[in-house]
């Protein structure tokens, strides 16, 4: 790749022209799903209607030293007899995957001509299902299965993971990128999530009974998936549909690494978010789908936030919470839970809570306590999830007969203010920018070299992924000139970027198991491993309450992260300010030359929210996504209205220096440009990383 220099001005940029993007429900054409209660959407139902759960005595694994002994696994039959827990997470997507494409004649209309396979994504959600390759293999195998050969992208929340697809699945939809997106997730109940929850005493030693005693959740699995489609194209191709995606929030709580914020402050803002998304007002709202774990601290904090939102109209609030039937299915909640709404609304009702034997204090008094479905017409529906790290996702559902309406936003531009870094031997971001060519950076950073308190923060319980982020972030919020205080940390998120756990919690962990055994694994190191868990202590960190999520790619997962967050500030009016983060660490069983240890952050701002400065700052002037081995079409994506031609604008160098570091290498692209526009060197730059999962371009310039 070729750079070019260009003049440049000190003078802010002209007026930009307004740009009007509709905002608009999707369609949900299909559903395809495996849970405790039996194969595919039939048998949810059935379940539901009958009032039958899926939580029994666990067979697959002994549970003779735990105080619990019961578990909502998927039914034992060929299908998972024989293969590994480990396994089972991507034999459940796929099923659930196939099932949602087959409903939606997929494959036919591939070879009809009437959808073009890369023109279908894949959104998949999972908290701690495993591949040796990296989870993100999970979505391309599925995505495989049934030939969605557009972006494929993972998220990885903990057990808001699904929701958060979903909502993320409907954006795809609007910014153009696909026709078809298949949304949802995927986990599997492994021995050692087990132990994990019990010993962090979450477990219910009865029955699930959200907002009801005895206090506890039912741990689950199994997979769920939408088929989501535009309106115009589900219609005119007579696609049934289910129901309508009309709106999404995210938050972070910023306040531990497991327990909620006890005033549900992240949930209300989560909710308002999502309502605003959808442009309704919470009075549209006439049903909840709690996520209702049943644990003592969880229930009363999801509580006070609906209430919080709601106001006096929650007393009449219809509320439930579907985790009574089956199960807390971790990253594939979300999504099965919206099935169970959708699957309720289409016959006129709403699903029950069941084990509810009267209300706790602080919770809903009447979460439909009966043993099936209570006959209600929704209108509007709010889907809620929460999990570790303090990720918050709702999801606003339509019913099929009640569609929120269109509506026209002004696309907002987006901005560079901030940037940091940290690297073996280098000091900076600014350092960083100014490498000679052809310097290779590898290996560790140094344990020595890290600070233990940060500004006031304390990182002696960080593991190493967690300090890098936080260090690479404190340098980018400081670069930025952002005053990070009061109501600024409420509309700030943190969008990470990872393609695998911290090696050093994930070992700390092992080595707790190896040394005292399942029923005294470290609970420590068991809240680390969720892939989010390093985004989250680094937002707490800084008190970062605004929109968060983790995503994973493969190689170059950052660059997807930008991508996401830049169309995330141009199209909402939850946050003015995302700081976008990825960080590399080093196994203790690799060699140092195989990869760097990388922490990078890039901190994005709207015009309103920009520090007065003499110094203009970046644009984010187009991004594109498209699936693997697109790169070109990405390319043409982000040229598309920017403003610049190909022909205007070339590569910078990839990095003046080599760094092998899977998650954070091109964003460190993006921090080496950035700089390098800011100090007038050049006016614009195009950074393009092409996976296994997706291909993603990125154009920067000075005007």
């Amino acid at each position: 790749m070729m750079s070019a220099a260009r003049e440049t001005s000190a003078l802010p940029a002209p007026p930009r022209p307004v740009e009007a993007v509709l905002r608009a429900p999707v369609a949900i054409t299909a559903m395809g799903a495996v849970s405790a209660v039996g194969y595919g959407v039939e048998a949810l139902w059935s379940a539901l209607s009958s009032g039958k759960d899926g939580i029994r005595p666990v067979e697959r694994f002994s549970t003779e030293v735990f105080s619990v002994h019961t578990a909502a696994l998927v039914p034992s039959t060929q299908f998972t007899q024989g293969k590994k827990t480990a396994e089972l997470a991507l034999e459940f997507a796929i099923f659930a995957a196939r099932g949602a494409a087959d409903a939606a004649e997929l494959s036919h209309r591939i070879q009809t001509g009437h959808v073009r396979p890369d023109r279908v994504a894949m959104v998949f959600g999972t908290s701690l299902a495993t591949h040796p390759e990296g989870i993100f293999r999970l979505a391309e195998l599925t995505a495989d299965v049934i030939s969605a050969h557009g972006p494929r992208l993972t998220i990885s929340t903990a057990c808001s993971s699904s929701a958060n697809a979903v909502g993320l699945g409907r954006d795809l939809l609007l910014s153009g990128v696909a026709d078809v997106v298949i949304a949802g997730g995927a986990d599997a109940l492994t021995e050692e999530i087990f132990a994990g929850f019990h010993n962090l005493g979450l477990l219910n030693p009865q029955k699930c009974a959200p907002f009801s005693s005895p206090p506890g959740t039912t741990l689950g699995e199994g997979a769920g998936f939408l088929v989501l489609e535009r309106a115009e194209n589900a219609q005119k191709q007579g696609k049934t549909i289910w129901g309508w995606v009309s709106g999404m929030g995210l938050s972070c709580d910023a306040y531990h690494a497991t327990s909620p914020d006890a005033s549900g402050s992240g949930v209300a803002r989560a909710a308002r978010a999502a309502v605003r998304d959808a442009g309704l007002t919470p009075l549209d709202i006439n049903y909840v789908n709690a996520h209702g774990t049943g644990t003592e601290a969880n229930d009363p904090a999801e509580w006070r936030g609906i209430v919080s939102v709601f106001g006096a109209a929650s007393d009449k609030l219809t509320v439930s919470a579907s985790k009574s039937i089956f199960g807390h299915g971790q990253g594939a909640a979300g999504v099965l839970e919206m099935i169970a709404t959708l699957l309720a609304i289409q016959h006129n009702s709403v699903p029950q809570t069941l084990h509810h034997v009267g209300a706790r204090p602080r919770c809903p008094v009447d979460p439909v306590a009966q043993s099936t479905p209570r006959p209600f017409q929704v209108t509007h529906a709010l889907c809620n999830s929460s999990a570790f790290g303090g990720a918050n996702a709702l999801v606003v559902l339509d019913s099929p007969h009640f569609r929120s309406p269109d509506r026209a936003v002004v696309k907002r531009d987006v901005y560079i203010c901030g940037v940091g870094a940290i690297l073996p031997g280098v000091g900076d971001a600014k350092t960083f920018s100014s490498l000679p060519t052809g310097a290779k950076l590898s290996g560790p950073i140094g344990d020595q070299n890290l600070p233990k308190t940060l500004s006031g923060i304390d990182m002696r319980g960080f593991d190493p992924l967690s300090r890098y982020l936080t260090i690479a972030a404190s340098e980018a919020l400081r670069d930025s000139g952002l005053n990070m205080r009061g109501p600024l940390r409420d509309r700030t998120g943190l969008f990470g970027a990872l393609v695998r756990i911290s090696p050093a919690s994930a070992h700390e962990l092992q080595d707790s198991v190896n040394e005292r055994g399942l029923l005294r694994l470290s609970a420590p190191a068991f809240t680390k491993v969720v892939l989010n868990a390093s985004i989250g202590a680094c937002a707490r960190a800084f008190s970062l309450r605004g929109p968060t999520t983790t995503v994973t790619t493969g190689n170059g997962s950052g660059l997807t992260a930008l991508a996401l967050a830049c169309d995330h500030l141009a199209l909402r009016d939850d946050a003015d300010v995302l700081c976008v983060a990825a960080a590399d660490e080093l196994d203790r069983d690799e060699l140092p030359d195989q990869m760097c240890e990388a922490g990078v952050c890039i901190v994005l701002a709207t015009p309103e929210a920009l520090p007065k400065s003499e110094k203009y700052p970046v644009r984010l002037a187009g991004v594109g996504l498209a699936g693997p081995g697109q790169l070109a079409l990405a390319v043409e994506r982000a040229f598309c209205g920017s403003g610049f031609t190909i022909e205007e604008v070339a590569h910078l160098p990839a990095l003046n220096s080599t760094v092998i570091a899977p998650s954070s290498h091109p964003l460190l692209n993006v921090l080496s440009a950035a700089v390098q526009i800011q100090q007038g060197k050049v006016k614009a730059a195009l950074i393009s990383n092409d996976s296994g999962s997706c291909s993603i371009a990125v154009l920067l310039s000075n005007t």
